[in-house]
């Protein structure tokens, strides 16, 4: 976290990295870098975060926020936005087709 800062980062998001059965560029990238240690690694950091943060308020959106070291940090357990009863948009999806989605998974969540 020290080194973000002196980077002058004042927002980081550390998430896992999810593929498609895709050979785009970024889904061979995702398949030959993201391994177990970077998954442990994530959850070892939430635990912190849980531990050590101050919790600060909870988003429209449900995921509860944190200032941890100075920075404000999102704790989302719900990173594919699919839990029900959520009533919020949290994500902007921009697809090739060039339309914007709410959900990862559907394309009937068309917006725009």
């Amino acid at each position: 976290m020290k080194l973000c800062g002196s980077l002058g980062a004042d927002q980081i998001t550390f998430r896992a990295l999810w593929s498609a059965e895709s050979d785009t560029d970024q889904s061979k990238w995702i398949k030959e870098n993201v391994t177990a240690k970077t998954l442990d690694f994530i959850e070892e950091l939430k635990a912190d975060i849980l531990a050590k943060g101050r919790y600060l308020d909870t988003l429209e959106y449900g995921a509860s926020r944190y200032d941890y070291y100075g920075f404000s940090v999102v704790v989302d357990e719900d990173s594919m936005s699919m839990e029900k009863n959520k009533s919020a948009v949290k994500y902007l999806i921009l697809r090739p087709d060039g339309h914007l989605y709410s959900k990862w998974d559907s394309k009937a969540s068309l917006i725009f």
